[in-house]
């Protein structure tokens, strides 16, 4: 899991040292890459749209840090959290188990609130790998199907307008948004 900062400035990205999965930061204009303390366990790491802020998930909870600065929970989460993506300054989207829809969560912590629903009777597992698209109206994720729980790449791509919860397929026959 790598992720970029919206100026294209600093990469962040999950490694393992002395089997330890951690955060590790190098800036753009930084020879060296350092880990980011606090983050053993961290992985699926995303920048916030003003670029401050990088949320994650670790130790079985979604969290955001500065990177000069301290770890901060967001909500407790499974070990099975699929995907996260940072819509706006105040909100996050992100699966919280490896067969569930997607829910939004205040930037600042608190409790998560459904904004997609599985629907089983359609032959769907799970919705996952949210991202972001310009505007924060709206979310890419990755449909993973009951015929094949652990294989992707002939999932469908939605749109889902968070305003109405209207969902549109925008790729069949893909992987990940």
């Amino acid at each position: 899991a790598v992720a970029i900062s919206p100026d294209g400035s600093t990469l962040v990205f999950t490694a393992s040292t002395d089997g330890t999965d951690r955060l590790y930061v190098r800036k753009r204009n930084d020879t060296e890459i350092r880990p980011i303390a606090g983050t053993e366990g961290g992985r699926e790491p995303v920048f916030s749209p003003d670029g401050k802020w990088l949320a994650f998930f670790g130790g079985g909870a979604l969290k955001k840090l500065s990177l000069d600065g301290a770890i901060v929970p967001l909500t407790k989460t499974s070990g099975g959290a699929r995907g996260i993506a940072w819509l706006d300054a105040s909100t996050i989207i992100y699966s919280p188990e490896p067969a569930s829809g997607l829910v939004q969560v205040s930037a600042n912590g608190g409790e998560p609130k459904p904004v997609s629903t599985v629907d089983q009777s359609k032959g769907e597992r799970t919705h996952r790998w949210a991202a972001a698209l310009p505007g924060g109206k709206a979310v890419l994720f990755t449909l993973g199907i009951l015929a094949s729980p652990d294989d992707y790449d002939s999932s469908n791509i939605e749109a889902l307008i968070l305003a109405t919860g209207e969902r549109r397929v925008v790729f069949r026959g893909a992987s990940m948004a």
